[in-house]
């Protein structure tokens, strides 16, 4: 502005000057002289501007004051820089006091400017047309001494030096020389006391630019009251981009003498500044500006602004206000995306700025954002070489009106207050630098769906260039106390260690669809977090003494793992779960399927409360402390996805086990009974010895074991081994996790056990294998806790007819021969076979009588 205001002040004092000469001959001469010497007068003013000059006419008048006209006024333009005119005027009028003229005091009452039409250009080298103004050759045809200082006792000229102080250069006031002492006698005592500029046009074009000149309408200037030695009345008014007058300068100037002499650089000023009504379109429709005016930046209505100017004309201080309450402001970041700053119509924000202005610079000092609560104060804003630096200072302020303006954190719902110093540099085509400290107080995020609320935190965090640092934040979560210390060696990219402690934590706090019983004790998790938000790298160790998930009472959890973007790894979690331990190691892709793999090893894991946990209905037969390897992969985000993709395998043993309400050997036994031919295989005598066994609901297991192979949700064995007091159980075949079951075993007895049948029933020693155990094979099949279990009677027909074969020799084959024939002897073992009726051996029964 400062520069503006020089140059304005040049402009004005060259058309001053020329307009004195002017008026100088045309007071002296009147029309008659005006009229004889119109020719060197315009010669004159020519050679003073170095410029053509041209008046259509110059009346003048003498009465109580003298009145001079001059209409059709062109001054040239260089014509390096244009063939059209600098300047036009329609019309100048002035009065002149006629008693001070006769003593050659030329003292002008008035002087109007009437429409006016300036056009300013900027060449490919910076320089303006106006800038070679008074550069030419003197023409003038006098050739008289040069002009002599005038005497002491004049009245110093406006603008002009006053005695002794030297050349007056950058005057804008001050007259051109000219050649002739009469005339500048006269110009030295000249003062002009009232001055006005009415409807005046000017433009600004730049040669290097292809856009449109920048035109300022109905420009009005006026001074009143000058005296050199006292304030005087300025004013000034102008409509910059828009057809109605909206930038408005009033108030006083002056005095310009001060202590018998003028500095230039010294005179006090204090003007009221009014801008507006404009808006942001008839600012963006200016080429220049378009160009400073973020293009995604949008503000409703018109705009205004008001602040002053006070000081000095050699070092200025402004302050200007805008107030935005009344309009809407968006801006975002990217053109056709959802604004990123929403401030609704009625929503407070105020800017205001201060700046300097000294000779040849102008320095933005401060400026005041308020918006909503918060006042940010911005000073030591240093602008130049390509960098922006300032210093920042807020209120301690309410987020939450100052958050909901704000798309990327709006739904975080933030509450408390919090308060900001910092340092910012920015540098084109650089990321800005903050250095300085956020200061939080009972701040809280509730941001709902997987996010976590936090409630109450306080603390600062420090920011230093790219690096930042929490040290450390104090909060709620989850209903306990927790403290995060957080160290960012560089923001951008990430990469951050962390510390987290919580005493304790609801899990239903921070997701409302998690059970109220779920509790976390006790929590340290500490990591390192990198990359992108589009891939993301961290690693965390977690641990926690104690708590409840998912329905499962856990103790001393100890976790380490890894993300990569969307692949976790656990590299270990060991846990006391389920009255043992679980030791384990998994993979996931939380991608497209959401692949997983685990590897686990469990250690006397409780099978009810492990399936209970899961929710399996098998929770209510299964009872026993399992030890084992398990490997499992599948994919899917719920457990009903994941069933049809499991695949896997491992070992299993299980000690000190129970299938409720189901006696798998009793029921066996019990059907082996209803063998034709057998008949009663357990004697009475030996059921009364064995309450354990035959008059127990359930099937007791001392010890079981499988190898198995998991597809879907089948599990498949081939070597399934059961063991009780009484038998062991070899099995294979399949169950599956709806309880369905589809096996066939075999059911030996002890050694001790059959012994104790054999002495009660003989011949159940062709039911013995090759170590005098009793061997009873059965098939397992239906849905547990209830599944039909059967004894496989072809395969005790085929075993008894081996061990009797091996038993009785040859003579066992006559008798077979005739049960297959149909006939036979129908003899026992004590008449070796004897005759009898074929009918009655084709029955098998007659045939286990036989043989037994």
């Amino acid at each position: 502005m400062r520069r503006g205001l020089i140059i304005g002040g040049a402009i004005l004092g060259v058309f001053v000057v020329a307009i004195a000469v002017l008026l100088v001959w045309a007071t002296i001469n009147l029309n008659s002289i005006i009229a004889a010497r119109r020719t060197v007068i315009l010669a004159k003013a020519s050679n003073t501007l170095g410029r053509k000059v041209e008046i259509a006419s110059i009346r003048a008048s003498v009465g109580w004051g003298v009145s001079i006209d001059l209409s059709g006024v062109m001054i040239a333009d260089d014509p390096a820089f244009s063939a059209t005119p600098t300047l036009t005027v329609d019309d100048i009028y002035c009065r002149v006091e006629f008693l001070p003229l006769l003593s050659r005091d030329l003292r002008i009452t008035s002087l109007t400017i009437a429409n006016p039409e300036l056009r300013l250009i900027r060449d490919s080298s910076g320089r303006l047309n106006i800038s070679t103004i008074g550069k030419s050759t003197d023409v003038s045809t006098d050739s008289q001494p040069a002009a002599t200082s005038p005497p002491q006792s004049a009245a110093p000229a406006s603008g002009a030096a006053a005695p002794g102080s030297g050349s007056s250069a950058g005057n804008p006031m001050q007259a051109a020389p000219i050649r002739n002492p009469r005339d500048t006698d006269l110009l030295n005592s000249l003062y002009i006391r009232d001055f006005a500029v009415t409807d005046g046009t000017i433009s600004y074009s730049d040669s290097t630019s292809a856009e449109n000149p920048i035109v300022v309408k109905n420009f009005d200037f006026s001074i009143d009251d000058f005296q050199i030695d006292s304030p005087f009345d300025i004013s000034l008014a102008l409509a910059a981009f828009s057809d109605s007058q909206n930038f408005k300068i009033s108030g006083t100037a002056g005095p310009i003498l001060s202590g018998a002499r003028i500095d230039i650089l010294g005179i006090p000023i204090a003007l009221g500044i009014d801008v507006g009504p404009i808006t942001l379109a008839n600012v963006r429709a200016v080429a220049p500006l378009e160009k400073a005016i973020p293009p995604n930046l949008s503000i409703s209505g018109d705009l205004s602004a008001h602040g002053k100017a006070v000081g000095t004309s050699g070092a200025l201080n402004i302050d200007i206000a805008s107030d935005l309450a009344a309009n809407q402001v968006d801006y975002s970041s990217q053109a056709g995306h959802a604004p990123i700053f929403d401030k609704p119509a009625g929503v407070p924000l105020t800017i205001a700025t201060a700046a300097t202005g000294n000779t040849g610079s102008f320095v933005f000092d401060r400026a005041e954002v308020t918006l909503a609560g918060l006042i940010l104060k911005i000073t030591k804003v240093v602008v130049g070489g390509g960098k922006l630096s300032a210093r920042l200072a807020s209120n301690r302020f309410e987020v939450a009106p100052v958050a909901a303006l704000i798309a990327p954190i709006r739904r975080f719902n933030a509450t408390g207050a919090a308060e900001l110093h910092a340092d910012v540099t920015a540098a084109k085509g650089a990321r800005p630098q903050i250095r300085g400290i956020v200061g939080l107080a009972g701040v809280g995020f509730s941001p709902g769906g997987k996010l976590p609320a936090i409630s109450d935190l306080n603390g600062d965090m420090t920011i230093s260039g790219n690096s930042a640092e929490a040290d450390p934040l104090e909060f709620v979560l989850g209903g306990g106390r927790a403290r995060l210390k957080v160290r960012a060696n560089s923001i951008q990219p990430i990469d951050a260690s962390y510390s987290l402690e919580a005493d304790r934590i609801r899990p239903s706090l921070l997701a409302p669809s998690r059970p109220a019983n779920e509790l976390i004790r006790n929590l340290r998790v500490s990591g390192t977090f990198s990359g992108t938000s589009e891939s993301p790298k961290a690693s965390a160790t977690v641990a926690t003494t104690a708590g409840m998930v998912n329905g499962v009472e856990y103790t001393n959890l100890a976790l380490a793992m890894q993300i990569a973007g969307p692949e976790i790894m656990v590299q270990s979690l060991r846990v006391g779960a389920f009255g043992g331990t679980i030791a384990a190691a998994a993979r996931a892709d939380l991608a497209g399927a959401r692949r997983f793999e685990v590897n686990a090893d469990l250690d006397n894991i409780e099978v009810r409360q492990a399936l209970a946990s899961q929710k399996s209905r098998a929770a209510n037969i299964v009872r026993g402390l399992m030890t084992g390897t398990v490997h499992v992969a599948g994919a899917g985000s719920n457990f009903d996805e994941m069933k049809p993709t499991l695949r896997g395998n491992g070992t299993v043993a299980i000690r000190n086990g129970k299938l409720i309400g189901v006696n798998v050997v009793k029921s066996a036994l019990k059907k082996v009974n209803d063998v034709p031919g057998i008949g009663a295989l357990i004697p009475m005598e030996v059921i009364a010895n064995h309450p354990e066994l035959f008059q127990n609901p359930d099937t007791d297991i001392d010890q079981a074991s499988l190898s198995f192979i998991l597809a879907g949700p089948r599990i498949t064995t081939d070597d399934l081994t059961v063991t009780a007091a009484d038998y062991v159980i070899d099995g294979n075949g399949w169950f599956d996790m709806d309880k369905n079951i589809d096996m066939a075993a075999h059911i030996l007895l002890t050694q001790a056990f059959s012994s104790e049948i054999q002495d009660a029933r003989k011949n159940v020693v062709y039911l013995e294998n090759h170590n005098g155990q009793v061997d009873i094979p059965l098939r397992i099949m239906g849905q547990l806790p209830k599944p039909t279990v059967a004894p496989d009677i072809n395969e005790i027909v085929q075993r008894a007819a081996t061990q009797a074969i091996r038993r009785k020799g040859q003579k066992f084959f006559g008798q077979l021969g005739g049960f297959l024939n149909g006939g036979g002897s129908g003899g026992n073992e004590n008449n070796g076979g004897g005759g009898g009726n074929g009918g009655n051996n084709n029955n098998p029964a007659n045939f286990f009588k036989n043989l037994f």
